[in-house]
């Protein structure tokens, strides 16, 4: 009797131990999460694939899908296409980690000539969703702007405006992104030729306190709208 008992402990321990998957956990974590945005100014509307999957359909300039899609963890073939073709314009693999968040922006130039460090890429990268503490907000600032044909794209400052600025993003590079929190309320941002005064952009934005924002420095120098330089945000949904 004994030994039945025993055998009946040992049955109900390892189902508990399946149910909170396993000793490590990692069974329970949920799959990772993908936001899509398309800051790319001359592109066409763009899909995105991962491993043939379609999880973004149709996303024109300045458009993004409405919220994060979930996809299988582990190394993913992402592809970039012409909406409606099977015309490639990125593919690379990205690794999703499970229970991560992650925002996939499509910027640069599709038609960038023979200036190859304007070309259209896919920039992914992982972001903190939790909630902001106080009276707070926070961006992911994105440098997605793009200098004249024959012109090199320097890296830029973004700040609140001023020779001390509040707030500051310095040196990002093209096709990067940093984070940055930052007072709620309204705020004046401006994207500066990283060193100089020389403003390249510049919007001003009424910030909610906990939310959360892509703030990302878009457009061509010297194209009129919609591919003019400017600073577009994005809100982006909180992890609950």
């Amino acid at each position: 009797m004994t030994r039945a008992i025993g055998v009946m402990v040992c049955f109900v321990i390892g189902l508990l131990a399946v149910g909170c998957g396993g000793s490590g956990g990692n069974g329970s974590l949920p799959n990772p999460l993908v936001r899509v945005i398309n800051v790319s100014p001359d592109s066409v509307a763009l899909d995105l694939l991962i491993d043939d999957t379609t999880i973004a359909s149709a996303i024109a300039y300045l458009g993004s899908t409405p919220d994060f899609v979930s996809v299988d963890p582990g190394d993913r073939d992402v592809v970039t296409l012409e909406h409606g073709t099977t015309l490639e314009l990125t593919a690379e693999v990205q690794t999703f980690a499970k229970n991560k968040s992650y925002l996939a922006i499509a910027l640069g130039l599709e038609n960038f000539g023979t200036e190859n460090l304007k070309r259209l890429r896919t920039l992914i990268f992982e972001l903190d969703r939790t909630v902001p503490n106080g009276n707070k907000a926070r961006l992911f600032v994105v440098h997605a702007y793009s200098r004249a044909v024959g012109l090199d794209t320097p890296n830029i400052d973004f700040q609140t405006p001023g020779d001390n600025p509040l707030f500051k993003v310095p040196n990002l590079a093209f096709g990067t992104n940093s984070a940055i929190t930052v007072d709620s309320g309204l705020q004046t941002f401006e994207a500066r030729r990283n060193g100089t005064t020389a403003v390249l952009a510049s919007g001003t934005f009424t910030l909610e306190a906990g939310k959360l924002y892509a703030a990302i420095v878009t457009g061509v120098e010297g194209e009129a709208a919609p591919k003019d330089p400017k600073i577009v945000l994005i809100e982006i949904q909180p992890k609950l």
